[in-house]
């Protein structure tokens, strides 16, 4: 491990650790393993796998392990520069780069690549998948990664390999559109990398601007073919047409609801009085009365 000649101050609701110098032990990959004081005393460790999943022990074990499986772990540290020298957000679990967040968990970056398709195809790819052999302290990494290039020149931007043609054809496989697409993208970034800390009189729009041109058509090819190709899914030949669907039928008009009218009240006159009872015999009486001759 190597003391960085960096002192740090813990921060406001950190471990709480007496203001002074302290130093970060670190590995190859600048990830950090230990906080010390300015004695060289272990105040705090840590422990990372190759994705960069963070474990903080604020205090060691019985034996005086730091790293043992009973030493004091905690969410939140005295120092935040923990993986490959990225700051860690302790609440999300995640590292700020720079230009992007980085996602331990998911080992891929958490948003867009900030230089588009020159750091390759896919735009949440972290160090190529191989963060055992790769760090990426800016969040963009460079293009130009596992790709047999040669340099045009001493001190000059990089070139496609020799023998090998980049111009994309449709017999080409899908694996090989991805690779001249990838060297491609990389002969471009280079090129205008190198125009760019260059410049040169005469030439307003770069030294390589013509070579730039080229090699852009020919990126756009491939990124014509590999997307027709390689990003559809295969007809199959011979196979029966899908069935018509037949034609929905015509929408109705709607049919207004008429509302139920509302029930008027009933009004009952009360039935007449029964007629008083008459007699037999006053019944007898008036009938001898009406027919009885006029002057008798």
């Amino acid at each position: 491990m190597v003391a960085i000649n960096e002192k740090l101050m813990p921060g406001a609701g950190r471990q709480n650790l007496p203001a002074s110098g302290y130093y970060l032990l670190q590995d190859t990959l600048y990830r950090a393993a230990a906080l010390t004081d300015s004695g060289g005393n272990i105040v705090e460790a840590y422990g990372c796998d190759a994705y960069g999943n963070t474990l903080i022990f604020t205090g060691a074990d019985s034996s005086g392990n730091w790293w043992g499986d009973s030493a004091t772990q905690s969410n939140f540290g005295a120092n935040d520069i923990i993986y490959c020298g990225y700051r860690y957000d302790p609440e999300t679990e995640n590292y700020y780069v720079r230009n992007r967040f980085y996602s331990p968990t998911l080992g891929r970056w958490l948003t867009r690549d900030p230089i588009g398709y020159q750091g390759g195809v896919n735009l949440y790819e972290y160090v190529g998948g191989d963060p055992a052999g790769n760090m990426d302290p800016a969040g963009a990494v460079s293009p130009d990664r596992g790709l047999p290039l040669r340099p045009h020149g001493p001190g000059g931007p990089l070139e496609p390999p020799r023998n090998e043609k980049v111009r994309c054809a449709r017999a080409d496989t899908c694996a090989a559109l991805l690779r001249k697409t990838m060297i491609l993208i990389a002969v471009v970034a280079s090129h205008a990398a190198w125009d760019a800390a260059h410049p040169a009189a005469g030439f307003p729009a770069g030294r390589h601007a013509v070579e730039v041109g080229d090699y852009e058509r020919a990126l756009a090819r491939c990124f014509g073919i590999y997307a027709e190709k390689c990003r559809r899914p295969p007809r199959c030949s011979g196979a029966s047409p899908a069935p018509v669907r037949p034609p929905e039928p015509a929408p109705q008009p709607a049919v207004r609801a008429v509302p139920t009218p509302w029930p008027r009240p009933s009004f009952h006159l009360p039935p007449p009085p029964p007629a008083p009872a008459v007699g037999a015999v006053a019944i007898t009486i008036l009938l001898i009365i009406i027919l009885s001759p006029v002057g008798a």
